[in-house]
Formats: C-alpha cells, sequence, structure tokens
C-alpha cells in the first residue's frame, strides 16, 4: 500500500515538472501599452490628443426643440408647428512648422412639421413670412440635413460655412433685417490679422447658395436667373475691443441672365455693424446696430425676411393678401434694359441681462424696397414695399448649456400698390397687413 502510493505521488511530481517545463518553453508577448487620452491645453478647454497622434479634437453638438404658431390667413393654412434638431460639432487642430491647421465638421439633422416658415430645406433658421407657405405643404412634414465644414490653414479657411459678409449676429431668430451666419455658402478666403483685434478678409463666394434672389422680365417673361459665371466677391474688415465689436462689409454680386440679349450685371451690397458691451448696465448687456444698403443684391439685405430660395430665380415676403417681390433685376424686353432693385435697411438689438440667468432681448428691424419709376411701369408687381418687424424674447438658462428660448413677432408690410397675391385671394386687394408669430425652444449645448 505504501509502495502504491509513493508511485503515485512520484509519478504527479514528474507530469508536473514536464508541464513546468513545457510551459516554459512556449512563447510568451508582453501586452501591449495603454494609451490614455491626455488633455489638449493649448487650444483651450475641452481638448484632447487624439491617441497616436499629435491632433487636438474638441467634441460638441447641441440638441433642441421648439414649437411655433403664425397667425392663420386661411383654414387651409397651418398655424402650430414643430422642428426637431440634432447637431455634433468637431474641431480638429494641429499645430505644424508652417502654422496652425484647422477643420471644423458641424453635421445637422432637423425635422420639421406643420406652420415652418423657413421657405426652403436648405437653411437651418426659422423665419417669418406670414403667408404660411411652408414650402413642405399643408400638414406636411419634411426631414432635413445640412452640414458646416470647412478647413483653415494660416489665414486661409475653405468650405462650407456662414457668409464672411455677415459678422454680427442677433439673438432674435424668426427674421428681422439682413442676414446671420445661418445662411451657409460655398467659399474660399484669406484673412490677415493687423493686430490690436483687427482683421481684414477678402473672400470668393458662391452666390447660388444665398444671394440669388431672381429675375423679372416684362412684356415677354421667362428670362431667369442664368449659368453660374463668377462668385460674389466678398471684403470685410473687422476690429473686435474690449467695449466690443464694429465691421465693414462689401459684396460684388454676379447677375448673368438665361438671356442672350442681356450682358452681364453686377449688383452690390454694404454694411456696417456694431455690438457694443454694456458693463454698466450689467455683466453681458449690450446693443447691436446695423445698416445695410443693396442694389441688385437682395440677397444681401432681406434673406432673414424671405427664408430660403427653393428654386433659386423666385423669392418673396408676405402677409395675408400682401406680398413682396424680392427680384434683384427686372428686365424690359422690348428695349433690353434693365432696372435693379435697392433696399436699405437698418436693425438692432437691445440685451439685458436681467439676473445671471435670465437675458432679455428687444429687436427691431426696417427694411424699404424701391424700384425705378420705369420700372415699376413695366409691371405692377414691381411694387415698393416697407417692411417692419418688432420681437422681443429671453433665454433663460437655469443651469450651463441649457436654456429655454421663448420670443414672439410682430410684422407689418406696407405696399406703394394694393394687391391679393399673397397667401389668399379672399376679400379685396390691400395695401398693408400685420400678423403675430410666436415659438417657443428648449436648447442643450454640450
Amino acid at each position: 500500500m505504501k509502495l502504491t502510493k509513493s508511485l503515485l505521488l512520484a509519478s504527479a511530481a514528474g507530469l508536473a515538472a514536464v508541464a513546468t517545463a513545457s510551459a516554459a518553453d512556449l512563447p510568451s508577448k508582453k501586452a501591449a501599452p495603454v494609451e490614455y487620452v491626455k488633455v489638449c491645453p493649448a487650444f483651450g478647454p475641452g481638448f484632447f490628443y487624439i491617441p497616436g497622434s499629435d491632433t487636438c479634437l474638441k467634441v460638441g453638438g447641441n440638441f433642441w426643440a421648439e414649437a411655433n404658431w403664425s397667425q392663420p390667413f386661411q383654414k387651409s393654412a397651418n398655424t402650430f408647428g414643430t422642428r426637431t434638431s440634432l447637431a455634433i460639432s468637431m474641431d480638429a487642430r494641429t499645430n505644424t512648422e508652417y502654422g496652425l491647421v484647422r477643420t471644423v465638421v458641424t453635421p445637422t439633422i432637423s425635422y420639421r412639421t406643420g406652420s415652418d416658415n423657413s421657405g426652403s430645406a436648405n437653411r437651418e433658421g426659422l423665419n417669418f413670412n406670414g403667408s404660411n407657405g411652408e414650402g413642405i405643404g399643408a400638414n406636411g412634414k419634411q426631414t432635413q440635413f445640412n452640414a458646416v465644414g470647412y478647413v483653415q490653414f494660416g489665414g486661409f479657411t475653405a468650405g462650407h460655412m456662414g457668409s464672411f459678409f455677415d459678422v454680427v449676429g442677433f439673438n432674435a431668430n424668426i427674421g428681422i433685417e439682413g442676414r446671420d451666419q445661418r445662411d451657409l455658402t460655398n467659399t474660399a478666403a484669406y484673412t490677415l490679422s493687423l493686430g490690436n483685434g483687427v482683421t481684414a478678409t477678402v473672400a470668393l463666394e458662391d452666390g447660388t447658395l444665398v444671394s440669388r434672389d431672381g429675375v423679372s422680365s416684362y412684356p415677354t417673361a421667362g428670362i431667369t436667373y442664368g449659368a453660374n459665371r463668377a462668385p460674389d466677391y466678398i471684403a470685410n474688415i473687422t476690429a473686435a475691443q474690449a467695449w466690443g465689436t464694429v465691421a465693414l462689409s462689401g459684396a460684388l454680386h454676379t447677375i448673368n441672365t438665361s438671356s442672350a440679349a442681356i450682358g452681364t450685371e453686377y449688383g452690390y451690397a454694404g454694411q456696417l455693424a456694431t455690438k457694443i458691451n454694456l458693463p454698466m448696465l450689467s455683466a453681458g448687456s449690450y446693443l447691436t446696430l446695423a445698416g445695410v444698403y443693396t442694389n441688385g443684391a437682395n440677397g444681401f439685405s432681406l434673406r432673414n425676411r424671405a427664408g430660403d430660395v427653393a428654386s433659386q430665380n423666385t423669392t418673396s415676403f408676405g402677409v395675408g393678401r400682401v406680398a413682396v417681390g424680392m427680384n434683384d433685376i427686372a428686365i424690359d424686353t422690348a428695349t433690353n434694359s434693365v432696372h435693379k432693385a435697392s433696399v436699405y435697411g437698418l436693425s438692432g438689438e437691445f440685451g439685458y441681462q436681467v439676473t445671471p440667468t435670465v437675458l432679455a432681448f428687444f429687436d427691431a428691424g426696417y427694411s424699404n424696397l424701391s424700384w425705378s419709376t420705369s420700372a415699376q411701369a413695366l409691371n405692377a408687381a414691381l411694387n415698393p414695399a416697407k417692411m417692419l418687424t418688432l420681437s422681443a424674447g429671453m433665454h433663460w438658462t437655469p443651469v450651463k448649456g441649457f436654456r429655454v428660448f421663448p420670443e414672439i413677432e410682430y410684422a407689418r408690410v406696407d405696399l406703394k400698390n394694393a394687391t391679393n397675391a399673397g397667401a389668399t385671394s379672399e376679400g379685396a386687394a390691400k395695401k398693408s397687413e400685420s400678423a403675430w408669430i410666436g415659438r417657443i425652444q428648449v436648447r442643450r449645448d454640450f
């Protein structure tokens, strides 16, 4: 018995020794070192190094949901509508021996129903046209995709982004005078820093996206904008100081029509805008003022009122039975003479930081669209107009990155000649009309 037990123990010990020796002979592989995400302090908070590279990345975005109400002018028009929007932002930066290389990509997906007055699918903003002509149909719905994307190297910028003509924004999003950074265009630009917060920019921008507001022809109809032959030429100089910001912008817009009898025409635009900080009232209070003049380039002055241009050749701003045609030029086909629309506009916003979490703002915008006497003689649709918008709203930010945003607006249009060519032909023609619109938005930025 003792002998058997001794033999079994000896056998087990021998097997263990063989197994140990075999295991020692097997090839071994060391665990790969773990790459930890490292903070990148060079570009401010939120940036981190992409593992395995010297590029710093910041990821953010926003989500918002809103409901809006528009004063109806006919039974078939939508009065109530909703929207939701999600945007993801990625900002990648790399320091090189030639300077900073930066890429920004921000895709946005929105879903709309009902009384959405933006005019087309291309624009992120919600704008008031009073005619309930949503471009998505009564009781319609629409999913929209859009994206900001551009690359910067040194002073050069190229991509799809807001125009360099539009430099000072407003909190009101329904549609006062001018344009803003929601109007995206393809651009190539160079910015030179002059020191002390002063920069100068020149840019070439695709005018088919935000500045083609139509061509009229009489007595023979049918002439439209033709092929795109040249970009818009933009120049801007901006000074950003502790007291605020002031900017002067100019644009030259090429007008090529579908008529071989009409040569290339040019429209132009100029804008002076300033934002003044008012810390003597409260931290965060401000006053923003802007003035714009355009000739044959209505898109630089009336974009917020009309929304996008769905067909690149027609757009209008209407309230009830009152509609304003916003064509850039009118052509007399009998003489091949060209008449350009002129617009001047003024806008302002006063923002008051009531408490650390509540900002109240008040906006006013006025536009005057005019045609020459000879142009008006061609067709009654070339109707001079005065447009007024007044709005008020607030931002309540109970916690950082979360905001509740109610807003209400009053809009009025006065024409030189009465018309009933707006959303409905019911009743007699009118020379003026007014309407109300309101909305509330809940937003989360991260």
